[in-house]
């Protein structure tokens, strides 16, 4: 009787276990709309939650996370097998949720785009997985928060970063890691236009940050909070062309990130156009969030 008990028990046992394999989701983006809030770019017809396995992208573009937006998933694999399947993931507000891995390019190409929100990795980040996979992560803005990093995971795989306005935190102290992988080359600041502000326990408690600083000391600084009404931008202007000849500049000011990144209409967005000058005031409103 106690054997066929323990067996009885074992087989519930493993039926439970089988029950519980979910199916990895496939990007699609069947409307073209590019959102990953629109249940039809989603092979299942349904956004992905944590009752589904990985979530598997492998087009170019990807989906967008927009502000006001909260997901959890499982996991992410960016880009299969080959540059045929590249795939590629844009945060541009809210929150996204990642407790297992994000692999930004698990086989082929991978790439991130974080223009703002946040990008939560319980798990492990990595850029770069495979051999032979290419992985790259523009933190222009907003913040990766991953309990760790891993980049070029596998001998033979290519995995790069570029932080600009954005931040990265790693849950205990990585610095010497993550300066590592500075000193490779594997990450960059501003295009090369910057330089890294790297420091574990100051800013984030527990915790090793990111941050660039750029060449031209932009003040207020990226992610700053500034009260409403007239509010100065300046900077530090570059050694110009010619030694001792005035150096003309041109300024953007919007709360309209599109219009900043399209680039469509500049004149209606410029307020300093080709002057000697390290600073302009600017008329600002409550609760709105400006790019220059």
């Amino acid at each position: 009787m106690f054997k066929k008990s323990t067996c009885l028990v074992s087989f519930i046992l493993v039926l439970g276990l089988v029950g519980t394999v979910s199916a990895d989701v496939l990007w699609n983006d069947s409307t073209g709309d590019h959102l990953w809030s629109t249940p039809e770019n989603w092979a299942t017809g349904a956004i992905p939650t944590l009752n589904d396995g990985y979530v598997r992208i492998f087009m170019v573009p990807g989906p967008t996370v927009m502000a006001g937006e909260s997901y959890v998933v499982n996991g992410i694999h960016l880009g299969n097998d080959n540059d045929a399947q590249a795939g590629a993931l844009t945060v541009q507000g809210g929150t996204l949720e990642v407790l297992g891995a994000l692999n930004c390019g698990y086989k082929g190409t991978g790439t991130v785009n974080i223009i703002d929100g946040t990008l939560s990795i319980p798990g492990t980040l990595k850029i770069a997985r495979d051999p032979g996979a290419i992985g790259h992560i523009n933190l222009d803005g907003g913040t990766i928060s991953a309990n760790s990093f891993l980049m070029r995971e596998k001998e033979g795989a290519i995995g790069t970063m570029d932080v600009g306005g954005g931040m990265l935190t790693t849950n205990g102290d990585d610095t010497a890691l993550i300066q590592g992988y500075i000193d490779n080359g594997w990450i960059t600041f501003y295009d090369g236009d910057g330089t890294p502000d790297l420091e574990y326990n100051v800013a984030n408690p527990g915790q090793t940050t990111l941050t660039a600083i750029h060449k031209l000391h932009p003040h207020p600084a990226n992610r700053a909070i500034v009260k409403p009404g007239a509010v100065e931008l300046s900077w530090t202007l570059p050694d110009p062309c010619v030694p001792g000849q005035p150096v003309p500049v041109d300024v953007y000011f919007t709360d309209d990130y599109d219009a900043l990144w399209n680039f469509t209409d500049p004149e209606a967005i410029r307020v300093v156009s080709k002057q000697n000058v390290t600073s302009v005031v600017v008329q600002t409103q409550t609760k709105t969030q400006y790019f220059w």
